[in-house]
């Protein structure tokens, strides 16, 4: 996998398109709403399955949950979901 022999967790710095990013910035949270932005921009079947859940409880169970040892923890994940079902219509 590419930048696996990479140990981000050492120094927690990230990098994405030549730009670092440390795990727990505002910066690093930035570009994950731009991500999943840029996801639900992007694809249909993403936005209707958000409007499906839009006002449901969801949850994620696979992943972790410590912020130090994932790029993306279940909360996080949890967050961008039901952020992006609140914009989809009924």
């Amino acid at each position: 996998m590419a930048g696996s022999q990479y140990d981000w967790k050492t120094d927690q710095k990230l990098y994405w398109q030549g730009t670092v990013y440390f795990r727990s910035s505002e910066a690093y949270a930035d570009l994950l709403d731009r991500i999943f932005n840029a996801v639900f921009a992007q694809d249909a079947a993403f936005r209707a399955d958000l409007a499906a859940i839009r006002g449901k409880k969801i949850d994620h169970r696979m992943g972790l949950t410590n912020r130090t040892e994932t790029v993306l923890t279940r909360m996080e994940f949890i967050k961008q979901l039901e952020r992006l079902s609140a914009l989809t219509a009924f």
